[in-house]
């Protein structure tokens, strides 16, 4: 089977410096269109940081907000984080002792925080996306040495099943014991992607045959954009899954409540038995010491303080309901140009990002930079464009602009 073919890697901080670059333009006064970054931003170039969340921040400077916490973080935060993301899901887990959650340094942290616990198994092995986040490499390299991939679609654009199967059981007939698949659903970056219920179904099935012996890290770090048929599906998957084989998810609130420089995320382990559960969960909780000793205790603390109140929660689900909104909009915009043009994308449903396809995605970056507009290559193959920064008026006519600069 012929898998992929999106070029090599980048640099995984190229995105970065693309933004930063971008963002000195705009600071000496030049029109610059910004879709580099994983950020939401409002039409006003604002992040969406209401009153209530800016307010709440701004109460929590007592002594107890800088002090060090617990390494696995304020019980208050781990629990109402769980709530947040899956309300009334893992009843069953918790009260068998089947899920443990510990504080992370982001969505980052938590998933660096995983692979150094998996590392410890024998004759490990990481399965990415073909197509997926560029930081991902360089976090496997850290702790397991060579990445080895999957591709992301077949080639009615569906997750490819075949490419996946296939390649696990290459890795398994040349010696290795464990594999770790790396998902990040919904809203994929850099594309977009879900996988629909049926998918989740069938990747269940497959994970399941094989006993445990390939576990599934999901990264929903972008999870508040999605649908609430996607978010169903994942969590209902998660519940028949971890039943066979340990899951990790890798949480994040920067994407949320645009709490980016903040650093803050969660990393839960659901897993067939609670003897296995506090086993992993130990094995994170000296993962983090050795890595960061304790997270970000003032960021914490305003979470557990929003989340625990009935009040504040439903107006956070109504602030992330209006951006939610506003990147679906612009992404509506974006892929009806892009289809009256020609402009070939990758298959997207939700989420801060689009994907393109193209034969230099380097020198097309270069060229579009000539014209004002910052969009970043996630391979020698593929532009990104993060609609989530993007004015809502910018994106109108963008798509032509890059086909004519193919």
């Amino acid at each position: 089977m012929v898998s992929m073919d999106i070029g090599d890697k980048v640099p995984s901080d190229l995105i970065l410096n693309l933004n930063n670059e971008a963002k000195e333009k705009i600071l000496h006064g030049k029109t610059v269109i910004n879709g580099t970054i994983g950020t939401m931003h409002l039409d006003d170039g604002k992040l969406p940081l209401s009153t209530l969340i800016r307010s709440t921040i701004a109460s929590h400077t007592k002594d107890a907000d800088f002090e060090y916490s617990s390494v696995p973080g304020e019980s208050l935060y781990r629990n109402e984080l769980l709530e947040w993301f899956f309300p009334s899901d893992f009843e069953t887990e918790k009260e068998e002792g089947r899920v443990k959650t510990i504080a992370s340094p982001g969505g980052t942290g938590a998933i660096t925080l995983a692979l150094k616990e998996f590392a410890t198994l024998s004759s490990p092995a990481v399965l990415l996306p073909t197509l997926g986040w560029p930081n991902y490499p360089s976090q496997v390299s850290t702790f397991l040495g060579d990445s080895y991939y999957y591709d992301n679609y077949d080639e009615e654009g569906n997750f490819s099943f075949s490419h996946l199967k296939e390649n696990i059981d290459s890795l398994f007939k040349n010696g290795k014991e464990n594999i770790l698949l790396i998902l990040n659903d919904p809203c994929q970056n850099p594309t977009g992607y879900c996988l629909s219920g049926e998918e989740w179904k069938t990747l269940v099935s497959l994970l399941s045959s094989y006993q445990g012996k390939v576990r599934l890290l999901l990264d929903i770090a972008y999870f508040d954009f999605a649908s609430e048929e996607a978010k169903a599906n994942i969590a209902s998957s998660i519940e028949a899954l971890n039943k066979v084989v340990p899951v990790y998810i890798c949480m994040s609130f920067s994407k949320t409540f645009s709490f980016y420089g903040l650093r803050i995320g969660a990393l839960s382990i659901l897993a067939p038995t609670a003897k296995q559960t506090e086993e992993i969960f130990d094995g994170f909780k000296k993962g983090a010491r050795a890595l960061w000793s304790t997270s970000n205790h003032m960021a914490m603390n305003a979470i557990g303080d929003l989340l625990s109140r009935e009040d504040t929660k439903a107006e956070l689900k109504r602030e992330v309901a209006l951006n939610r909104e506003i990147v679906h909009k612009r992404a509506s915009i974006f892929l009806e140009e892009a289809k009256e043009c020609g402009l070939a994308v990758y298959p997207y449903r939700f989420g801060f990002f689009c994907s393109l396809p193209c034969e230099d995605a380097l020198i097309l970056s270069q060229k579009l930079k000539e014209k004002g507009i910052y969009l970043a290559p996630v391979s020698t193959k593929v532009l990104r464009v993060a609609l989530c920064c993007i004015p809502t008026y910018q994106l109108e006519g963008l798509a032509k602009k890059i086909k004519e600069a193919e």
